[in-house]
């Protein structure tokens, strides 16, 4: 699959929520997800709401 690369900022509280939630997403991946990979399931998930 070809991926496109998109720059995103985020703000320093975004980024902690995130680590916090990759820290709990350890459980289910067996290792801890990259922010990227977090992201891309969040993305995922908000586009399949349509």
């Amino acid at each position: 699959m070809e991926r496109i690369q998109v720059n995103v900022r985020i703000t320093a509280e975004i980024a902690e929520a995130l680590d916090e939630r990759r820290m709990e997403m350890r459980k289910t991946f067996g290792k801890i997800p990259s922010r990227s990979e977090l992201i891309r399931i969040a993305i995922e998930e908000f586009l399949k709401e349509k």
